[in-house]
Parts: structure tokens; sequence; C-alpha cells
């Protein structure tokens, strides 16, 4: 069973009003990432894309204050995003579950998924959204690239 201790809407616009076909959601998977999570919504709040809902999923963290760290940071920040959503399991459930939450809680078709250690170029959602625009392909990905003591760029195989 999917259940949530805690959700929490720290900026939205108005419920009545239909989201746009350019809003992206972007959702941020977070489990005992707190040292992490700062630079990677840094990067979403970077994006050259305007228009996005930011959504960061805490999959029960429990050596570390990852859900206020969160917290303090979609405070700050929720101007830059039309709706910005903490929500927190009150267990630990995986990645995939994570994701799950995020996708329920999404109301947009294009979801990008993100986890909590990694952070994405300016640009990224924007050249994403055009490719899914332009092919009427159904998903889209990035390339990985490690950063830190490591520079190359990931692996190159199709996501699975």
């Amino acid at each position: 069973m999917n259940r949530l201790a805690h959700a929490e809407t720290l900026h939205a616009e108005d419920s009545t009003r239909e989201p746009g076909r350019d809003l992206v959601t972007v959702a941020v998977s977070l489990f005992n990432y707190a040292a992490f999570l700062p630079a990677c919504l840094d990067s979403v709040a970077a994006q050259q894309h305007q228009s996005l809902d930011l959504i960061v999923v805490d999959d029960a963290s429990d050596r570390d204050d990852s859900a206020e760290v969160a917290r303090a940071w979609l405070k700050e920040n929720a101007g830059r995003f039309c709706r910005s959503i903490l929500l927190r399991h009150g267990r630990n459930q995986g990645l995939a579950q994570a994701r799950n939450t995020a996708f329920v809680q999404a109301r947009t078709e294009a979801v990008f998924v993100i986890d909590a250690d990694n952070m994405i170029y300016p640009r990224a959602i924007s050249r994403l959204k055009h490719a899914l625009d332009e092919t009427g392909a159904a998903a889209a990905y990035t390339q990985l690239e490690f950063f830190g003591s490591e520079r190359r760029l990931g692996y190159a195989d199709v996501w699975n």
C-alpha cells in the first residue's frame, strides 16, 4: 500500500486554472541525500524552460535531515515554480515508488525525473520538451555525465 506520511504544497497557482501545454513537472526522488539536494534543486531552478512544477518525494529519509533541507529550499524558492510540493512517504518504498508517487501528483503529461544526487544543465528541460513536441514521442531522456572526481560521459545505452 502506498501511504504518504506528509504532503505539503508550498506554492500553487490557482487550482481552477488548467496547466498550460508548456508546463513540465520535475520530479525529484530523495532518500538521505540532504548534502546533494540544494545543488540538484538549484540546477532545476536554473532551467531556461520557465513553466515548471516541482515535486520532491522524500522516501522516508532516516539518516539525515533531507526533508527539512527540502522544505527550507522549497519555501525559499517557491516563487520560481507554478507549483512546488514536498511529499514524504511514511516508510521507505524505494526509488520506483517515489517516482510513481510523483507521477500520481503531477498534473502534466511531461514529467522529468531526477534523483536528488544529480544535476542538470540549464537547457536540459527545454531541449527535452522540444524533442517531445517535435517528434510526438512518449519519452525523452538525457545522457549521464559524471562530475566531481570523475569527469566523463555516462552510460549511452537505451534507458530501461
